[in-house]
């Protein structure tokens, strides 16, 4: 009885401790976009557009996944990058909406867009987006004005190609049209430290952490173990040391005719 006390104390324990570091490890920092700013492909030249990906909706959201100096290296909408630690601020919860959602346009009739890496005409071509077609919206920026007095804005996008699958890329917006309004995000949250974030920016740390603690349980678990088998195993010994001797006396007994009856 006192092994499968033993035993379910243990794995009651170590069940408690895997769903505290579930907990842990789902927590999520989100920090919130408080002006216009870039989300940069790399934390170094930060003034060549080349390395800008797209322009980050203000008021709406960024999940932090690391730090580097200046930057934090962030995940918008499913792409990671790097924004400036002093365009956004670090905040305590989860938004329920964190991007721009069902933001739609309509490419020009009779029109199919060339899909490109790059906001330019040397970006590498990656698919057409045809006329008709319906793809997401992930954020937008500037880039070549590849037709006179249509601008220089971009769109990038994902698409679902029946061929190639999602492709994400960027499509000269001069030639689109009723992009859905995009409405600022008024959910409200405090402003968290950067403290928050260490668990998230050192997995590594924390994997460590986890790995003593589990090996300390462990060690522990062995010594109470042993500690509850030993005496089970001295008190069994003990009892055949004296049924052996009294059989040696029994036997003495019936060599010796040695009986009062």
């Amino acid at each position: 009885m006192k092994i499968i006390a033993f035993l379910i104390l243990v794995t009651t324990a170590f069940c408690s401790f895997f769903e505290v570091q579930s907990v842990s490890a789902s927590s999520e920092q989100y920090c919130r976009i408080m002006t216009e700013t870039y989300l940069y492909k790399s934390a170094d030249n930060i003034q060549e557009m080349e390395n800008v990906i797209f322009t980050l909706e203000e008021t709406y959201f960024a999940k932090v996944q690391g730090e580097h100096s200046d930057f934090y290296e962030v995940s918008y909408n499913g792409v990671t990058g790097f924004v400036l630690k002093n365009d956004v601020m670090l905040i305590n919860g989860t938004p329920v909406t964190p991007y721009p959602e069902n933001i739609t346009f309509d490419v020009n009739k009779s029109v199919s867009l060339i899909i490109r890496s790059l906001p330019n005409e040397n970006g590498e071509y990656l698919g057409l987006l045809p006329y008709g077609a319906s793809a997401e919206y992930i954020a937008q920026t500037t880039g070549q004005e590849m037709v006179k007095d249509l601008g220089n804005i971009w769109y990038y996008i994902n698409y679902k190609s029946l061929e190639q699958g999602v492709i994400s890329g960027y499509i000269y917006a001069g030639l689109t049209e009723n992009l859905t309004e995009i409405v600022p995000n008024t959910e409200e949250f405090s402003q968290a430290t950067s403290g928050g974030i260490e668990e998230i920016i050192s997995p590594e740390l924390l994997d460590v952490n986890n790995l003593l603690i589990i090996l300390g349980l462990c060690v522990a678990g062995v010594i109470l173990l042993l500690a509850l088998l030993l005496p089970l195993r001295r008190s069994k010994r003990e009892k055949e040391q004296i049924i052996n001797k009294n059989q040696l006396t029994f036997d003495n007994k019936i060599d010796n005719n040695d009986f009062d009856f």
